[in-house]
């Protein structure tokens, strides 16, 4: 509306009016029963399966490969998956993911404190170098030694950094809202 130098100046009203509109393109219904079933909208599955929406429009583009379920109703264009079935294929997904992670020596004395290479040999690391690794390139990544002196870790500490592990071949555990903000 008005202009200085590279400054620029709106009416309040109009650009008020104009954000509420915005933000109410996206009211989308987050779920639906449409003949007694269950249905989801991509918001939805993002927000339950701790997925951006990109990332699951883009499994849904490749659907013939990862398996993705097809949309059972549309609404203008937004689409809508069936609850249960979507979900399954979220839990199927998950466990073919987790399968392909290393093995896990769960053998032995929780509070034990073992050495890096020992932390190696128990996550089916093939070398210690692979902690040494997540700890310089990753930070936040592994889990900080319990004894930082001797840096040795509890074999808890270890399984339970297996347990949150998500996806093979890159730094990455189990997202939450808050880590994709």
């Amino acid at each position: 509306m008005h202009r200085e130098g590279r400054r620029l100046y709106w009416d309040e009203d109009e650009l008020l009016g104009w954000a509420r509109d915005w933000i109410a393109r996206d009211a989308e219904p987050r779920q639906k029963v449409v003949e007694g079933r269950a249905l989801l909208s991509r918001a939805e599955l993002a927000r339950r399966l701790n997925m951006r929406e990109q990332t699951l429009a883009d499994l849904y583009a490749a659907r013939e490969t990862s398996g993705h379920p097809e949309a059972v109703h549309r609404d203008g264009r937004r689409l809508y998956w069936d609850e249960a079935e979507t979900m399954a294929w979220a839990q199927e997904r998950e466990a073919a993911k987790k399968a392909t992670l290393t093995p896990v020596d769960r053998s032995g004395e929780p509070d034990e404190l073992v050495d890096a290479e020992e932390a190696a040999r128990i996550l089916g690391y093939a070398s210690p170098r692979t902690i040494t690794s997540y700890l310089a390139r990753n930070v936040g990544y592994f889990p900080d030694p319990d004894d930082v002196e001797g840096r040795r870790w509890h074999r808890r500490t270890l399984w339970a950094f297996a347990d949150r592990r998500s996806r093979p071949g890159r730094a990455g555990h189990a997202k939450t809202r808050s880590d994709q903000r």
